[in-house]
């Protein structure tokens, strides 16, 4: 722009605060050596993947019930079954919650004072 015109374009305002300076994330060290468990509590590449399939104790106290179905539809079928159950637990839980708050609000009394 010449010297000693006006110039109409507004000026655009700078902000003046402090920003943050971005910081370095430490650096996650992986597990590569399937041995190498002195700096893991557990180290899953031990697990052996026939485990997994077996009912062992220690599988089956990981489930919620006890007595797995050994026929997997019939499994599935009760596990959507549960699932189904908690949803209406669930739901009767919170309207048992919704109604006890109206009770409340019902109950309460407001003084209004007059002028």
């Amino acid at each position: 722009m010449p010297i000693g015109e006006n110039n109409t374009e507004p000026h655009k305002k700078r902000s003046h605060k402090k920003r943050p300076l971005k910081q370095k994330s430490k650096s996650k060290r992986r597990i590569t050596e399937k041995n190498d468990t002195k700096n893991s509590k557990k180290n899953p590449c031990n697990v052996n993947e026939s485990d997994l399939n077996t009912f062992t104790p220690a599988n089956v106290s990981s489930l919620r019930w006890d007595n797995v179905l050994s026929d997997t539809t019939l499994e599935n079928n009760r596990i959507e079954q549960y699932k189904e159950l908690r949803r209406q637990r669930y739901y009767e839980a919170r309207q048992q919650a919704i109604e006890t708050l109206v009770e409340k609000m019902k109950k309460t009394t407001v003084n209004v004072s007059e002028k």
